[in-house]
């Protein structure tokens, strides 16, 4: 795996931090799931990479999401999730794991940036 440099910036847009993730996942050829962590002040304090899949299937669960934020004592977290298939519109696999996510979110306290 190829190595990323630190992100320093703060989030407040859509548009900001797809910028910012956009880079992450540029030329992967199988799905990856990354999450973006943020203090309070929607300053990104660093990055990981939750999962890494096959050619068309990833697995992405809560406990793993939300290890890295926790650690790294983040108020917040962008998820975010590749197509390498170009494919923009979310699966009915994505819109589970999402809804898990947002569910699970709360018993961990980390919250999505708002």
């Amino acid at each position: 795996m190829r190595r990323v440099r630190t992100l320093i910036a703060t989030i407040y847009l859509t548009s900001e931090w797809l910028a910012l993730i956009r880079p992450l996942v540029a030329g992967f050829d199988r799905p990856l799931t990354a999450a973006l962590l943020l203090n309070t002040r929607r300053r990104v304090r660093g990055h990981q990479v939750v999962s890494i899949g096959t050619m068309d299937t990833i697995l992405v669960h809560p406990r793993e999401v939300f290890r890295g934020a926790v650690n790294a004592a983040a108020a917040a977290i962008v998820i975010m999730h590749n197509h390498p298939s170009g494919e923009p519109e979310p699966s009915e696999a994505d819109i589970k794991v999402t809804r898990d996510l947002c569910q699970r979110r709360n018993e961990n306290g980390v919250n999505p940036p708002v």
